[in-house]
């Protein structure tokens, strides 16, 4: 399934056993639950700010594009469940929270966080920048 704003989805919960892509050049919440065992996918230049009830999926998490943030300030911490995250080239994941495995910051791609634990291993080929607010493509320095 493919979305490109939060109003595709209505008011449902999404059960996620295939592969979310959230195609946005906007930026927007997702506050809708998401559970089970499958993949996200962010794509666009938008940022996508997940919540506690939107990362409660498992399986792997690629940023593609833009900005994902866990979380809008340390008040609201997101505890990603998904197993593996990977940071593509010209991608940022920021915030406040924590992810349950592995981690993998590919060339060009950043990982810019207030505060952040990475449950599993970090693999780093990018940008790293620990204690930095949160970002949005408006506040970066892209």
């Amino acid at each position: 399934m493919t979305v490109t704003d939060a109003a595709n989805l209505g008011t449902a919960n999404v059960t996620d056993n295939g592969l979310l892509t959230v195609a946005t050049d906007s930026d927007w919440t997702l506050s809708h639950a998401v559970s089970g065992s499958g993949n996200l996918n962010k794509q666009g230049s938008g940022t996508l700010t997940l919540t506690a009830d939107s990362a409660a999926y498992t399986g792997t998490t690629d940023i593609t594009g833009g900005v994902l943030a866990l979380g809008a300030d340390a008040d609201g911490a997101v505890a990603m469940a998904s197993q593996q995250v990977n940071i593509h080239d010209g991608a940022m994941l920021s915030g406040f929270g924590s992810t349950a495995g592995d981690m993998d910051i590919r060339q060009g791609g950043t990982l810019a966080v207030a505060q952040t634990t990475v449950g599993g291993n970090l693999h780093n080929s990018g940008t790293v920048l620990m204690n930095q607010p949160a970002r949005s493509r408006a506040t970066s320095w892209w």
